[in-house]
């Protein structure tokens, strides 16, 4: 009997191909009642239009929108961007390494705006906070910025789940409104490229829904390229898209061209090589931040307990000389003056944003 992972992973495919009668008849059985749109599941060959295209009289409804979702390139300065690369990359980085990545649950840091930056990922976030609050004035008013990262390789296919980005230690008693409390500006930093062909790499998905409220009558989707930003109001409901079957240029140990064959990206092992071939490298390296502009409380540092870290959302970055994490000299931050003459080599200019109309339809039964 074919389980209920492998119909829907089979759902997802038909609907990728176009094929959603067929996708639909599957969910239906599954006991679903909607989905996301054709258009944001067939990215590669929506025809969404463009946030920044002025088509079918909308122009207000676009600049509406790109209030609370926004994208720019150029955003990262390219020497931060080489850095952090070098630093980060390898999925056997200190920085993985220690904190058990990825089968240890969510983390994150804190960093006081008003502080001093103890490392690149702190600088960088310092250096992007005037490009943010270009777009989302409120952000001015930040205090602090949550930032965590993720280094996906094959898997990445799968995408990332839908979710919201919160305060995980605000008390549900005190937090107005829905008991939640999110960050005034959510922001995804791509320090990676897979390339667009490949298809391992689906767009992120912001949606216009917030919690408790009605189903989102659009959303935006913004593919990863290296440098660029994503920004978007905290509250909305967000994700990665799985990423399509794709073609790979499959090449042999000696380096000539094999066979092109169409497959997942599970395909390849975890360091984006197959077994006995060299195919295209699909890691997903991003940064987030969160611009807190309502209170959080800050968690203490991360603790090495038997060999194992006890990690938690909102920690204190280990002090310089703990001896019982390497991570932070692997991103020691830059001369404020480097980092200044490397971000003056390019301005960083609006990405496109792809615009989902509707975000969600209803999954029809075949008759």
């Amino acid at each position: 009997r074919v389980s209920a992972d492998a119909r829907l992973r089979l759902a997802l495919l038909l609907c990728q191909q176009g094929k959603s009668r067929d996708a639909d008849s599957i969910l239906a059985g599954l006991g679903y009642r909607a989905r996301l749109n054709d258009m944001a599941l067939t990215y590669r060959n929506s025809g969404a239009s463009e946030l920044t295209a002025k088509e079918e009289n909308e122009e207000a409804a676009q600049q509406q929108a790109q209030k609370r979702v926004f994208a720019m390139d150029g955003a990262v300065p390219s020497e931060v961007l080489r850095r952090l690369r070098v630093a980060l990359e390898p999925p056997s980085a200190p920085f993985w390494a220690e904190h058990l990545y990825p089968e240890v649950d969510f983390f994150s840091y804190l960093f006081d705006l008003k502080s001093s930056p103890t490392n690149l990922v702190e600088e960088l976030i310092l250096h992007l906070k005037p490009l943010v609050v270009q777009r989302f004035p409120e952000v001015a008013q930040a205090h602090s910025a949550e930032w965590w990262m993720h280094n996906k390789g094959s898997e990445q296919w799968r995408g990332h789940g839908l979710h919201y980005d919160c305060n995980e230690h605000a008390s549900t008693v005190s937090t107005p409104g829905n008991g939640v409390a999110y960050p005034a500006v959510s922001a995804v930093v791509y320090l990676s490229e897979p390339p667009p062909s490949s298809g391992a790499a689906g767009p992120t998905l912001v949606l216009d829904q917030i919690l408790g409220g009605p189903a989102a009558p659009e959303g935006y989707l913004v593919a990863p390229r290296r440098g660029r930003m994503l920004l978007f109001d905290g509250r909305l409901l967000h994700g990665v898209l799985p990423g399509t079957a794709c073609s790979l240029d499959v090449v042999d140990k000696s380096g000539s061209p094999a066979e092109s064959t169409t497959l997942f990206a599970t395909h390849s092992s975890e360091h984006g090589h197959s077994v006995g071939h060299r195919v295209h490298d699909l890691r997903r390296l991003t940064l987030m931040v969160g611009w807190w502009t309502e209170p959080v409380e800050r968690r203490p540092g991360p603790e090495a307990v038997g060999g194992r870290a006890v990690l938690e959302s909102n920690m204190t970055v280990p002090a310089s000389g703990d001896t019982s994490w390497s991570w932070p000299s692997t991103l020691r931050p830059m001369v404020a003056a480097a980092l200044g003459a490397t971000a003056a080599s390019r301005a960083p200019a609006p990405a496109p944003v792809s615009r989902v109309r509707p975000a969600w339809q209803a999954v029809t039964a075949a008759e």
